[in-house]
């Protein structure tokens, strides 16, 4: 079965239009990133093994290819003023590819080229200048620390605790021996955890009150003009049985460390297919529907990945909303989604 479907993509990829031009190398995308990259997919852009990349030294657009179709993940990161030129000369060079987990200026830039636009799901801001947690509302993320410190939890950064790395890699291994889908990491839309941890990440690991790391939590940087202006939440893990306040208790130790520091903003990452409203740009209804009965399916909050819990997650800390979306030019929405759901190995 996987020769077939392997067989099956280099027929379909053999009719995308041909693109040889190869984007910047990773010191001038890292390079851009620090001026530009104000999103949640920015960083990942730059550093994920996998990616393919169009642009120059002025800004790139990432993508992926799959099963004859071409995806851009993100928005261009390169300065706002370059986006329209930038994306005109892609989808030219490309053959009219797809565009996913893209802002709100991304998709009226391809609305006004013919694009259809849907929703795809929603990011969620935590705008430190104001965010705290106190009020009614975010009562469970506070019961969450005061239990966690009640029972003898501690939160560390990973730098701080000896021989960090090897505990995170042996509790990632675990964790995912729990998943329905264990066999292979997923990709592109969240890169494969690492192995060698990276400098600028930022690493909390939850120890029990014995000392054992039982969850982790990483955070990938958000920059602008040259400088960290945040973090946006990219990986977690936690053994089959810790304790089900580890994901928000680490967050909410994050968030308060990143304030004291005067960052100015906490993402969340993307709730997938959790916005089923209309996008307010041209698009196809029974999509959008399609869409919204992925989120509602038991088989794929069960099998797949709990799309719903990572959405009510997000919900609970009351954060601001940012709706994302995934446009298509040409085509079939659903055969387009289908070549993104395998790009991220989600199937």
């Amino acid at each position: 079965m996987r020769s077939l479907r392997l067989a099956f993509d280099a027929m379909m990829d053999a009719r995308a239009a041909p693109l040889a031009a190869a984007g910047p190398d990773k010191a001038a995308r890292l390079a851009l990133v620090q001026r530009h990259g104000d999103f949640s997919q920015a960083y990942s852009t730059a550093v994920q093994e996998g990616l393919r990349h169009f642009g120059d030294g002025q800004g790139y657009i990432a993508y992926g290819a799959k099963m004859g179709s071409r995806i851009a993940l993100g928005d261009p990161v390169a300065e706002h003023d370059h986006w329209p030129e930038l994306i005109d000369r892609f989808i030219e060079e490309a053959g009219r590819p797809c565009f996913a987990e893209i802002s709100h200026e991304t998709a009226a830039i391809l609305a006004a080229r013919g694009y259809c636009v849907s929703r795809i799901g929603f990011d969620t801001a935590l705008d430190l200048d104001w965010y705290d947690f106190s009020g009614p509302k975010k009562e469970k993320a506070r019961y969450a620390a005061h239990w966690l410190r009640r029972n003898g939890y501690s939160i560390v950064e990973e730098h701080d605790l000896p021989g960090a790395a090897e505990a995170a890699a042996a509790l990632s291994a675990q964790w995912r021996c729990s998943r329905v889908v264990h066999r292979r990491e997923m990709a592109f839309m969240n890169r494969p955890f690492p192995a060698t941890p990276d400098p600028l990440m930022r690493r909390f690991l939850l120890l029990s009150p014995e000392g054992t790391p039982v969850s982790l939590l990483y955070f990938d940087p958000v920059f602008s003009d040259g400088k960290v202006i945040g973090y946006v939440a990219v990986f977690k893990r936690r053994l089959p049985d810790a304790t089900p306040h580890a994901e928000i208790g680490i967050t909410t130790h994050a968030v308060e460390i990143f304030k004291r520091e005067g960052r100015k903003v906490v993402l969340l990452s993307l709730a997938p297919f959790a916005d089923p409203r209309p996008s307010g740009f041209p698009e196809s209804a029974a999509f959008r529907w399609a869409m919204g009965q992925l989120y509602r399916s038991p088989a794929v909050n069960q099998r797949v990945f709990n799309v719903q819990g990572h959405a009510e997650q997000r919900r609970r800390l009351y954060g601001r909303a940012i709706p994302r979306y995934f446009a298509w030019g040409c085509g079939s929405p659903f055969l387009h989604l289908v070549s993104l759901l395998r790009l991220c190995k989600a199937i």
